[in-house]
């Protein structure tokens, strides 16, 4: 999908409450999926965190899984699927900057390129191991470690796109000394737009596993105990 520009910090809505992913992949999504799919998708992993964004899915989604009974699925998975449409309507064609909190962090600081790297398979742009890492398990324990996802419901997935290119240049020693004392004790958010959403697809059949994927626009250094911002850098 298009860029948007940054906005404000204020602007950006967080991606990772329990069913947000579930709401921007619905609400981008260009191709059909079934009534039976979209619920099969919200019943797939019923969990009490749910009940942050929506009660009432959390409760008819528990239902299905747990009743025998045909004609309550039936009305259920129609309350579950009015809920779906009604959680990607809060979501416009043009409001899609997200916020992701990660646990991951820096590499050590570089000397010759003055800065640090951001570590941890989230911020990867490898998609698999090469044929011949994978023919060889010494090889593969020291390769790239291919991009890995957040999830918040079991089939939706959240990843970054050029990830790679996040890099904090720091030329402040005294600054770089810093970050580098913090690093166990830090995480990266990123602030960033929706750029595309997919879903796994193989000769012609769609699987469960869907995604929505975010193209960084700021990314920040955060301290773990007082939650300030010790390092910025922008794409």
């Amino acid at each position: 999908m298009p860029t948007i520009p940054m906005g404000e910090v204020s602007d950006y809505q967080n991606l990772l409450t329990p069913v947000a992913p579930l709401r921007y992949y619905t609400a981008l999504r260009s191709w059909d999926e079934s009534k039976e799919d979209v619920i099969k998708s919200v019943t797939d992993q019923i969990a009490p965190s749910m009940k942050i964004d929506s009660l009432p899915l959390y409760e008819y989604g528990y239902g299905i899984i747990t009743t025998e009974d045909a004609f309550q699925k039936r009305d259920l998975g129609e309350k579950v699927y009015t809920i779906v449409k009604a959680e990607a309507a809060k979501v416009g064609k043009n409001n899609r900057l997200v916020k992701v909190e990660t646990r991951q962090g820096l590499d050590p600081y570089n000397f010759d390129s003055k800065g640090f790297k951001t570590s941890g398979c989230l911020f990867s742009d490898k998609l698999d191991y090469t044929a011949e890492e994978s023919r060889n398990q010494q090889a593969m324990s020291r390769a790239q470690k291919p991009r890995c996802y957040l999830r918040t419901m079991a089939d939706f997935n959240v990843g970054i796109v050029g990830g790679s290119k996040v890099f904090f240049e720091i030329a402040d020693e005294a600054l770089a000394k810093k970050i580098e004392a913090n690093r166990d004790k830090s995480h990266l958010v990123v602030y960033g737009y929706v750029q595309s959403v997919q879903r796994e697809r193989l000769g012609g059949r769609l699987f469960d596993r869907r995604y929505v994927m975010v193209a960084p626009q700021r990314v920040d250094v955060v301290d773990n105990s007082t939650g300030d911002v010790i390092a910025t850098t922008k794409m």
